[in-house]
């Protein structure tokens, strides 16, 4: 008996209006909020950040995830900005501002969704992303928050999919035990 849906957020309820070059889109948004709060920053900030940020996911070694904080703090401190915790989460809030206002729900979704609940499934969210901060306002933007308990990134357990720690968390949040087909 289906008990439960673990939906993906990327691809199978929402997308990025223009998805190309949100990385750079996104820095170049992190660099005119720095100057605000730091002064002067050179442009090559950009390119930085954003070879930190491929090479992160390069190394994946295909389980543990490299999260927007980890790749953000070093090349922050590389520059002499602040890299404390909390400044590095609202640079990582900034990061992903332009990405966050791009995103749309694919038609449907809140649909299927709403269909789903209305069968007395339990719904979650596992998504492989970088960032907890991004997956959860991305949901709350988009309306989907209502329906997913628990949203949940590879950046907020540490580990991508299709590895298992990520779908043991929900199933224990839910109180379920896996099923093998």
């Amino acid at each position: 008996m289906i008990r439960g849906v673990i939906f993906d957020l990327g691809g199978t309820l929402a997308a990025p209006l223009n998805p190309e070059d949100l990385d750079r889109r996104n820095t170049l948004a992190l660099l005119a909020w720095l100057r605000q709060k730091s002064g002067p920053l050179d442009d090559a900030f950009v390119d930085v950040l954003v070879e930190a940020r491929q090479a992160a996911f390069a190394r994946r070694d295909g389980a543990r995830e490299v999260t927007a904080a980890e790749v953000l703090g070093p090349v922050l401190q590389r520059y002499g900005l602040p890299h404390a915790p909390s400044f590095t989460q609202a640079a990582e809030e900034t990061f992903f501002e332009p990405e966050l206002a791009s995103m749309r729900a694919l038609p449907g979704a809140n649909a299927l969704l709403a269909w789903v609940h209305d069968r007395g499934l339990r719904e979650g969210l596992a998504s492989n992303a970088s960032s907890q901060y991004f997956v959860v306002e991305c949901c709350r933007r988009l309306g989907f928050e209502r329906w997913l308990d628990p949203i949940l990134s590879s950046a907020g357990v540490g580990w991508t999919k299709p590895t298992s720690p990520i779908f043991e968390t929900i199933l224990t949040h839910w109180s379920l035990a896996p099923v093998m087909w």
